[in-house]
């Protein structure tokens, strides 16, 4: 682990480029391409950046929480956070507008459409987050900080695209339901779909 300001940073670019790849894979799971990104100009356009605000709202939102109720509420808020996230996610890989995504509206069609889908998913990206939680502290309590924190960091990027491209292909799935019109490549490899 590098010290002060230059691993700071460091670590801001890896996060950065770690969900920026992650959704990615998400968009274009979302429209039945399952290749990875494969350079890392399309990890920083315009959708990485919403992302990126729409993290740093709920982070000031739970923050603002704590502040004005307390720490029950900010629980209770960051738990429905947490639940809202990947609608938010899915609606920003169909139509990237940050204004749509927070719309209560989104979450309420998305949800209503396809909740028992969206459950699964939830539980499995808990269990994806919990492995990787697993693998953080299954490290850091036996290895040196040298090995822990790159194998650490490894497991949760594994889990965090692992995710998104769940995410993507539950959206891809069930397209037709949601109402998303998949942009179609033929030069691309596209994901089965059970609809097809």
């Amino acid at each position: 682990a590098l010290p002060g300001l230059v691993g700071l940073i460091l670590l801001g670019i890896t996060w950065l480029a770690t969900y920026g790849y992650g959704f990615e894979i998400l968009r274009r799971s979302a429209h039945g391409n399952p290749a990875p990104p494969e350079n890392i100009g399309e990890l920083l356009d315009a959708g990485v950046l919403r992302l990126i605000a729409l993290m740093a709202l709920c982070l000031a939102a739970v923050m603002a929480c704590a502040w004005l109720l307390g720490p029950f509420a900010a629980l209770a808020l960051a738990g429905l956070l947490l639940v809202l996230h990947p609608v938010w996610l899915i609606s920003l890989a169909l139509d990237g507008s940050l204004r749509q995504a927070l719309n209560p509206a989104t979450a309420v069609f998305t949800l209503g459409r396809i909740a028992g889908p969206y459950a699964v998913a939830l539980l499995l990206i808990g269990a994806l987050q919990a492995a990787a939680l697993m693998l953080f502290g299954l490290a850091h309590g036996g290895l040196p900080a040298a090995l822990a924190w790159p194998l650490s960091t490894f497991g949760y990027a594994s889990a965090l695209a692992a995710s998104f491209r769940l995410l993507g292909v539950m959206v891809h799935s069930y397209r037709q339901v949601l109402g998303f019109e998949a942009q179609e490549d033929p030069s691309e490899q596209r994901l089965p779909s059970p609809s097809e």
